[in-house]
């Protein structure tokens, strides 16, 4: 699996520079093709925005816009399996932009 979902994301790479910006995910992630076989991997990029904002949540960052193809897919892999862990992984990240908001307020 980690292979196979090396190989698509190499693909969404349209520059060449070993990193996937979140416009290129977007961009990959709106073809049909692309979402097909992130779900043969046992991923649902559904919502393509939310999804790449988890990536980030996952390793409690702040914003990253990009990552390297090789941290994409292990935090990818990470996010794979049933509904309860896409959703642990959604109140994750909706948990994290509360916790920033919350600290907006108090500085």
């Amino acid at each position: 699996d980690m292979k196979e979902l090396r190989r698509i994301v190499e693909t969404m790479d349209e520059d060449g520079d070993g990193v996937v910006e979140k416009e290129e995910f977007l961009a990959a992630a709106s073809m049909d093709e692309v979402a097909r076989c992130f779900a043969v991997v046992g991923l649902d990029i559904g919502n393509p925005e939310l999804f790449f904002h988890m990536l980030s949540a996952a390793e409690q960052a702040t914003g990253e816009n990009t990552f390297s193809i090789d941290s994409f897919v292990e935090r990818a892999i990470r996010m794979k399996g049933l509904a309860s862990s896409v959703d642990l992984h959604t109140l994750i990240f909706q948990t994290s932009k509360l916790q920033q908001r919350l600290d907006n307020l108090l500085s």
